[in-house]
């Protein structure tokens, strides 16, 4: 059974990574499957560049005890070997394909803090494949959300530049995305000063309110909902002079077609107001009876 030598060269130093057997790396790579083809004999060689040795033996090693069920998974991993190991997949082209390896990756960043070795990682694995992965512009967007928003302490925030100062680009495109989220919210604090005055300052200092990653953006647009909302409930109480719907039905009427979501006041008090008292009988009717 001819068996191959796997290499990562590197500064023309050669290191050997694993041997393992043809028959099973040409079903679950189809790099080696296609190097190997004008190979003969029972010793072969396959040399690797760009990418570094730990990620390739560990995705080898999946492959050694999975074969062609193979599914990796970096769900335990940090983000700098999760994208270490991705890289390795791509060079190897693994058979069958492992997307879930990239899904983790940009759930990661989007949910996530980036650091500096984290943003670099990113950058360098994924910046030319825009078209084929969101890593790269989750990035760039939750960097910028961050950054227009104050989330990162200015230590941090001065890493991080220092460190994306070498990539012209990424620099390029945070800039950019901060200039266009800022013109949005000056947009929308327009909007909601046309709207009412109380809820526009409301809204601002609701956006990116409160610690932590998870959901922010979800947040922020529930919070400038919630904003809209109660200056529409504080409107309907001055005019009606009573407590209108809960907070969360105002919201819901706000999202729905207009007049589709009943507004006024809750029905049991307008019943109680449309009722008609009880007329009293005449005094010689009452005799009578």
């Amino acid at each position: 059974m001819a068996q191959v030598k796997i290499y990562v060269t590197k500064n023309g130093t050669s290191t050997l990574v694993r041997t393992l057997p043809e028959s099973l790396l040409s079903k679950c790579s189809r790099t080696i499957r296609n190097l190997l083809e004008n190979q003969h004999g029972l010793e072969k060689e396959v040399h690797f560049t760009g990418i570094s040795p730990a990620p390739l033996d560990f995705v080898l090693t999946e492959i050694l005890k999975n074969g062609t069920k193979t599914y990796i998974r970096v769900h335990k991993e940090p983000l700098e070997r999760a994208v270490a190991i991705f890289q390795a997949i791509e060079a190897l082209a693994v058979e069958p394909p492992q997307p879930q390896v990239d899904g983790f990756i940009v759930q990661h960043i989007a949910h996530n803090q980036i650091t500096p070795q984290g943003m670099v990682a990113v950058h360098l694995a994924y910046e030319s494949r825009k078209e084929t992965s969101k890593a790269w512009p989750t990035m760039v967007h939750q960097m910028s959300w961050d950054f227009t928003n104050g989330h990162y302490e200015a230590d941090d925030a001065a890493a991080l530049q220092n460190a994306a100062d070498p990539y012209p680009t990424l620099l390029a495109a945070v800039d950019a995305k901060i200039k266009y989220l800022e013109q949005r919210r000056e947009n929308f604090g327009e909007a909601s000063a046309r709207f009412g005055g109380q809820e526009s300052g409301h809204s601002r200092g609701r956006q990116g309110s409160g610690p932590g990653r998870g959901g922010r953006q979800g947040r922020t647009r529930r919070g400038i909902r919630g904003a809209d909302s109660g200056a529409k409930q504080r409107w309907y109480e001055e005019v009606h002079g009573m407590r209108v719907a809960s907070e969360a039905t105002v919201q819901w009427a706000l999202r729905s077609k207009p007049g589709s979501y009943y507004l006024g006041p809750p029905k049991k008090e307008l019943k109680k107001q449309n009722r008609a008292p009880e007329q009293e009988q005449p005094e010689e009717l009452k005799e009578e009876e």
